[in-house]
């Protein structure tokens, strides 16, 4: 973590979500917040056999609620179905940039 971290938000004054690393990082998630405390992770993993890698993590508060913003890494033989079924659990999953 860098060592101005702890002094930064997890957006910048745009709302746009802060990276502290350019590396990895495949998918941005979206966790609205029913899902925000829920084990989808874990149960992807094990449904799936999948690893995944977390690179960033932060939940912005927005004037209607919160969001749980994640940028992570998935990899396996199961990839795609292991989206999808985010896709399923009501997560926004895009492709990061």
């Amino acid at each position: 973590m860098p060592a101005n971290a702890e002094n930064e938000n997890n957006s910048d004054a745009s709302g746009a979500f802060v990276r502290w690393s350019e590396d990895g990082g495949a998918y941005e998630l979206g966790f609205p917040e029913d899902q925000q405390g829920a084990p989808v992770l874990s149960q992807m993993s094990k449904m799936f056999n999948v690893d995944f890698n977390i690179r960033a993590a932060g939940v912005q508060t927005l004037s209607e609620g919160s969001i749980g913003r994640m940028i992570l890494d998935i990899t396996g033989p199961d990839e795609q179905k292991a989206v999808e079924f985010l896709k399923q659990k009501g997560i926004v999953v895009s492709k990061s940039n």
